[in-house]
């Protein structure tokens, strides 16, 4: 899956470790760039928003504002 969405990326046992998946693929340019990969794990936990909005109609929109990537 990692290959078809950054094409030439090469064999690494990390792509089988889906713990260590983030750092390659981020060391490989494929996430939001200018930012840190400790910056995007950050902004990109949605646990505190999903408690404030769990029964919101936006809830879907609302997980997702502050998260680089998303409008």
């Amino acid at each position: 899956m990692m290959r078809r969405i950054i094409e030439g990326l090469p064999l690494d046992h990390r792509l089988l470790l889906t713990g260590l998946l983030p750092g390659y693929v981020h060391d490989h340019g494929g996430l939001v760039p200018g930012y840190r990969l400790a910056e995007l794990r950050r902004l990109g936990d949605i646990t505190e928003r999903a408690r404030k909005a769990h029964d919101a109609p936006d809830f879907s929109r609302r997980i997702r504002e502050g998260v680089p990537g998303w409008s």
